[in-house]
């Protein structure tokens, strides 16, 4: 940052300024008894826009979901491997 610059979190919550509310028009909240489901399907390759089709959800809020899971860590498998890259294959690959 440069020197006399605002840090951003000095600027959060200040009044008289306008706030940008980033991914706030996304679903994130998920029945956990789909996740099991879903994050099979990644798994098996199916890209975030199939997945997100059979859910009938946002490929956005899929990708959020699987990078939370992988940051959590707390699922058996790896979400993000080496082999399936961040965004998968597209069914019929």
């Amino acid at each position: 940052m440069k020197h006399g610059t605002t840090s951003c979190r000095n600027t959060i919550g200040s009044q008289g300024r306008n706030i940008y509310i980033a991914l706030e028009d996304l679903d994130v909240i998920w029945d956990e008894d789909d996740i099991p489901g879903i994050v099979r399907l990644w798994n098996e390759g199916f890209s975030l826009m199939d997945i997100a089709n059979a859910c009938e959800r946002e490929s956005a809020e899929v990708f959020l979901l699987l990078m939370d899971l992988d940051i959590k860590g707390n699922r058996d498998q790896a979400v993000f491997s080496a082999q399936s890259g961040a965004y998968g294959r597209r069914k019929g690959e």
